[in-house]
């Protein structure tokens, strides 16, 4: 490497350690942390609270809202489950009828 390169690079280098110092610094700053536990609680809530909004609109135009959907979902999972257990005794039905023919 030339100097101009080597220069370049322990230049960098510094650069890149005093920056680590500094972020590392802020991170561990109780203060700094305290408002960033604040913003993001902020912003949680106000995400339930539009969450909120747009749930009771959508039943309000009588559309499903996504826990209706949730809901919805869950009993067809269940209704799919009972219907193959359902086939199942079926098959097991039909395979014992098959065997008393012979």
């Amino acid at each position: 490497m030339n100097k101009v390169d080597d220069s370049f690079k322990q230049a960098f280098i510094a650069w890149e350690n005093q920056a680590a110092e500094a972020w590392t610094g802020m991170l561990r700053n109780p203060d700094f942390l305290k408002q960033m536990w604040q913003s993001v609680e902020t912003t949680m809530a106000q995400q339930r609270a539009m969450s909120q909004f747009w749930e009771q609109q959508m039943a309000a135009m009588n559309l499903p809202t996504h826990s209706k959907q949730n809901e919805i979902q869950a009993k067809l999972r269940r209704v799919e489950e009972l219907v193959a257990a359902l086939h199942e005794q079926v098959d097991g039905l039909l395979a014992g009828g098959a065997n008393d023919d012979r």
